[in-house]
């Protein structure tokens, strides 16, 4: 409801300027009708009056160039904005009083939001790992992230009459920051309905299983199983691991204290490539809290061998260690890092330190090559790469002897350098690159990275290359590229025209407190110089693991019979898990490949088999990938409610017991700084688009024309 509405007529100009507007007008109708001898028979007031209209009518026009507009300035009231958040998380129906909680509380927190409906405008919410509109909780989320909750409401309503926040939970989280340093946005008092049971109750549970995630055949691998007990004491669980179903070894256990940890080593033997099922299952104990956390999956990939990739550098460079760390975090890869001095030449052999070149998968070169001593050395190196076409990664500055990388035949050329000048340039990544997929917060991330430096000149393309990145001068892009790809035969070729990706690390860092982004273009762009070149027609690629929260998503490429990128035909793609079950889908094309988001899909292993018919040919592509249960809720069982105690204390609000829910309304009425705002909002519409002005114009028109043509006037 409007309090209060006002309107001004506002234009770019001074108003004074209307008169010059009302003096075009009238000198119009002046000239126009003063000695118009036409109207001698007519009546002697009608051509005053067709000057009046004609007056009006060039007087609007001519208003209407000095662009006039209409200001409305409107008030209203503004509830405050009371905001309920349900935890949505599995741990608050892991107890024993479950059905109160999806029975009883659960409508009850509902009935409340639509009671306070009356005085604040309620909005609702559910919350796990993310966060979802409305209080339809089914308790069925794997991840509990107070934070992600609190960012998503300061995103919303951080300008807002946020009068409170009622949040119901169990105060267990196990995911993001902790919430008493993530309210920073609202400055609204938060009133925590504390549920679940803080008591100490019977629970033996799988705590921890520490393994390899990568095995190699027929070695053996560590495992080893943490065992907790809560009010177990002089029970005798049994331990049993078993192996696609059927029983490695079992373990008895005996608790001789009422909280006790248990830890058990074995080594085993991955006896089978592919991925190993092992669970590890703790027999049940009556009285016990949940039995969900009786059981724990292990998922181990069996691989013949790891790929070695060593990093070969001018001198001692951060990027190197940055580039080693990313790498190592693989378990496939194996990664060495040297400088080129320690590369030895001689007899045929090229060794870096006591290792032999040959087993390399990948070569890194770190600002190489320089002319100095180590470039026969550098040369060498290049023709045992050249000789067993093993992929290459050069990084390059503006030290770089240009000419001999010229010479190398990389796929571009750098010219019109004649005195190592170095460019600091930034990162752009190329829309239309489809060696690999990056991670839109990948790309985006990459847009803010510090600058490289990089060599100046005029960068020709010689061969067709693959831009990931291109060069971006300040604030300006070029088609110069930072980090792009070649195959040339079965030679692959990697190039980044710039130093410094330390600095990119450490900025992730301090923004985000992780390497995520780094660590995943680092290792997407080894990961396709370090496979071996696959030259089948149509391939799909997909991440081997996710988590039973995430979406799994596919990539698949298609190629004609020269070796060109199609996506004219459907792709159908068959997905099924360990158990029989079957999933359909048809991929999504995009510009020159295809994409597809299965959603989300329950923990199991699956293999899938995708198919497309080109060309007459039926082609085939087969793979596995693996969901994981997150079991991150099971953990633990009692409540946190000092947690929801702190986190209502410091926002000023106040811990409710879910019995004593009905008395929130008051609470939130006996607060004096919970009120209705005045809003006052300013629009401003262009005069000349209202429809009645120009309707207006067309009568006055109309009406001087139906004068002068009744009195034969023309």
């Amino acid at each position: 409801m409007y309090l209060d509405l006002t309107l001004d007529l506002v234009t770019e100009y001074p108003l004074w300027f209307v008169i010059f507007c009302l003096l075009a007008g009238a000198t119009y109708a002046v000239l126009l009708y003063r000695r118009d001898r036409r109207f001698s028979e007519a009546a002697s007031w009608l051509p005053a009056l067709l000057g009046v209209f004609r007056f009006l009518t060039v007087s609007l026009l001519a208003f209407f160039l000095l662009a006039p507009m209409l200001k409305y300035t409107t008030s209203h009231p503004e509830k405050p904005i009371v905001i309920l958040a349900m935890d949505n998380s599995s741990s608050i129906v892991q107890t024993r009083d479950s059905n109160y909680y999806r029975q009883q509380f659960l409508p009850a927190f509902q009935k409340l939001a639509e009671d306070l409906k009356a005085d604040y405008d309620v909005e609702t919410f559910r919350f796990d790992d993310a966060v979802q509109d409305g209080l339809q909780a089914d308790f069925k989320g794997v991840q509990t992230d107070f934070s992600a909750l609190l960012n998503d409401l300061e995103d919303r309503y951080a300008y807002r009459n946020v009068g409170a926040v009622i949040l119901a939970s169990d105060g267990l989280i196990n995911k993001g920051l902790n919430p008493l340093y993530a309210n920073g946005g609202l400055h609204a008092p938060m009133y925590t309905v504390a549920l679940g049971d803080t008591s100490v109750q019977k629970d033996l549970l799988v705590q921890n299983v520490n393994y390899n995630r990568l095995a190699f055949l027929n070695n053996e691998y560590p495992l080893e199983i943490v065992v907790a007990a809560t009010e177990c004491k002089g029970e005798n669980p049994v331990l049993t691991v078993e192996e696609d179903g059927k029983a490695l070894f079992t373990r008895g256990l005996t608790f001789t204290e009422d909280q006790q940890v248990a830890t058990m080593s074995f080594n085993l033997t991955a006896k089978k490539l592919g991925m190993n099922h092992l669970r590890v299952r703790l027999s049940r104990l009556e009285g016990e809290v949940t039995y969900v956390n009786n059981t724990s999956d292990v998922f181990v990939d069996v691989i013949d061998s790891r790929q070695r990739i060593f990093i070969v550098a001018h001198a001692p460079h951060p990027d190197v260690a940055a580039l080693k760390t990313a790498l190592a975090k693989n378990s496939q890869y194996e990664v060495t890092s040297a400088l080129i001095n320690d590369v030895s030449v001689a007899g045929g052999q090229v060794k870096i330190g006591n290792e032999a070149v040959d087993k390399a998968s990948l070569v890194i070169l770190h600002d190489l090559p320089i002319h100095d001593a180590t470039l026969s050395t550098f040369n060498g190196l290049m023709n045992k790469l050249n000789e067993r076409n093993i992929p290459r990664w050069l990084i390059i500055s503006d030290r770089v002897d240009l000419p001999a990388f010229n010479e190398l035949n990389t796929g571009i050329a750098i010219t019109g350098n004649m005195r190592g000048n170095a460019n600091d340039v930034g990162a752009e990544v190329n829309p239309a690159f489809s060696l690999f997929t990056i991670d839109e917060g990948c790309a985006a991330f990459l847009k803010k990275v510090p600058p490289l430096q990089a060599p100046f000149g005029e960068y020709q393309t010689r061969q067709q290359v693959y831009t990931l990145m291109k060069q971006k001068i300040a604030s300006v892009s070029t088609e110069s590229p930072l980090l792009y790809f070649m195959e040339d035969g079965e030679r692959k070729w990697g190039v980044l025209t710039g130093i410094g990706i330390w600095r990119w690390k450490l900025r992730e860092f301090a923004a985000t407190n992780s390497y995520k982004y780094f660590e995943e273009w680092v290792g997407k762009s080894a990961q396709f110089l370090a496979v071996k070149a696959d030259r089948s027609l149509f391939r799909i690629t997909s991440h081997q693991r996710f988590g039973e929260n995430e979406t799994v998503e596919l990539d698949a490429e298609l190629y004609n019979e020269s070796y060109e990128l199609v996506n004219d035909p459907d792709v159908s793609l068959e997905i099924t898990s360990e158990d029989g079950k079957k999933y359909n889908y048809i991929f999504s094309r995009t510009s020159r490949a295809y994409h597809l988001n299965a959603g989300v899909l329950p923990p199991a292993r699956y293999t899938y088999v995708g198919t497309v018919n080109h060309g007459g040919k039926v082609h085939t592509a087969r793979g596995e990938f693996l969901i994981t249960a997150l079991q991150a809720e099971a953990l633990r069982t009692q409540a946190d409610h000092s947690l929801l105690h702190a986190m209502a204390g410091e926002s000023g609000g106040q811990l409710i017991y879910p019995a004593d829910l009905n008395r929130i309304p008051e609470l939130l009425k006996a607060r004096g700084d919970i009120a209705s705002i005045l809003i006052s909002e300013k629009k401003l519409h262009e005069l000349i688009t209202q429809p009645w002005l120009m309707g207006i114009l067309i009568l006055l028109l109309a009406v001087e024309w139906f004068l002068r043509k009744r009195n034969g006037v023309y």
